[in-house]
């Protein structure tokens, strides 16, 4: 049901929002973003914890991944549709007709084949039941007690949190700052250029299966455990595009295509964090997924707006190449930091928290005492 209140309330404000904005003029836009942004807070912390209701442990690295991918897969389409609804007939109200509408079908799809976890479907045998049960024992019915200090006390998940949060300013640097770099340094019009806006978002979702193929192969064959797989991707996933911001930094004019290419390989190669950091809060602890995904999408939030406050401080002249210097050399230290953190303290092992009966055996004031020692 949260997903599907977060679903449908966020289509609803889109279908609405054509006529707010008549009726109410930009102020009203801003009322209606805020609401929006809101209810969707609700959608990953929700999959997360869905992915973790519904995911045998063996599989759990593939399910996730794959779900990642419709993020990149819906930019793609979003990126192309837009386009050509905006020049119909329909003009750009058009576009939040047909995103509304789509919000709405899927609402009616989710109430008919969703369901909570694998013991309440109805759309699922029981081989696949049992299946999923062998690897994930059914939870208890009654409401689990959210084991607060000892999460926040919890060394992976503090790693997580930090990782995550260098992750997310990092990539907001690449998505939000790249294009006024190669428009005022550069010289190129990327914003009105829809391929090299799409090209990033393709480039994720090409190596996304890729990163999904190798982690397949890899814990196959057990070369490495989940918690060496999730380290090295996650490494491979900050390293490249903190290169890459590095390299572009010291492109001229004569190498728009080179800054093209690099731009692309850095979003592209983030999309390993999903298999690297951003399925961990499930192995961590999956009856507290969401409420962990929560917690660090929140951090990731302030740090979003955390962004342009800083770029806005050290960059004066837009066409200054040194001062963009200075932006990209902190971001490539802070990918390279958070992923140092992850490789240091992370962790893909299911955490003592984890358990129904945590706070009642009284556990939870022990590691806290360690920790603050």
């Amino acid at each position: 049901m949260l997903l599907f209140v977060s679903i449908l309330i966020y289509s609803i404000l889109v279908l609405v929002t054509p006529v707010t904005v008549t009726w109410g003029s930009w102020q009203a836009f801003v009322v209606i973003r805020v609401l929006m942004g809101a209810f969707q807070g609700f959608l990953v912390p929700g999959i997360q914890q869905h992915l973790a209701n519904w995911s045998p442990k063996e599989e759990r690295t593939r399910l996730g991944a794959f779900t990642y991918t419709a993020f990149d897969c819906g930019s793609i389409c979003a990126m192309l549709a837009t386009g050509l609804i905006a020049t119909s007939p329909w003009g750009w109200p058009g576009i939040s007709y047909v995103a509304g509408s789509l919000g709405l079908s899927w609402c009616i799809l989710w109430l008919a084949f969703g369901a909570n976890d694998p013991g309440v479907s109805k759309c699922i045998g029981e081989i696949e039941y049992a299946y999923i049960l062998k690897s994930q024992p059914a939870k208890d019915s009654a409401k689990i007690p959210i084991p607060w200090c000892a999460i926040f006390s919890s060394t992976p998940f503090i790693a997580l949190l930090i990782t995550r949060c260098c992750g997310l300013w990092s990539m907001t640097i690449l998505q939000t700052e790249i294009p006024s770099y190669l428009g005022y340094v550069l010289e190129m019009n990327i914003k009105q250029n829809a391929l090299y806006s799409a090209l990033p978002f393709i480039g994720m979702w090409i190596l996304s299966y890729v990163y999904l193929l190798l982690s397949d192969l890899i814990l196959g064959r057990q070369c490495l455990t989940l918690t060496q797989l999730r380290k090295t991707f996650n490494t491979v996933a900050y390293c490249t595009p903190a290169l890459s911001l590095l390299g572009m930094s010291f492109l001229s004019v004569e190498h728009k295509t080179w800054a093209i290419i690099l731009m692309t390989l850095g979003q592209s190669a983030y999309s390993g964090a999903t298999i690297g950091s951003a399925l961990n809060s499930i192995d961590l602890s999956p009856n507290h997924a969401g409420i962990i995904t929560g917690i660090v999408n929140t951090s990731n939030a302030l740090v979003a707006l955390c962004v342009p406050l800083l770029v806005g401080v050290i960059i004066t002249d837009v066409s200054n190449r040194s001062q963009w210097q200075i932006i990209f050399g902190i971001t490539a230290l802070i990918y390279i930091g958070g992923s140092l953190i992850y490789i240091k303290w992370g962790s893909a092992e299911t955490q003592p928290w984890n358990d129904v009966d945590y706070l009642k055996r009284g556990v939870y004031t022990e590691p806290s005492r360690q920790m603050l020692a």
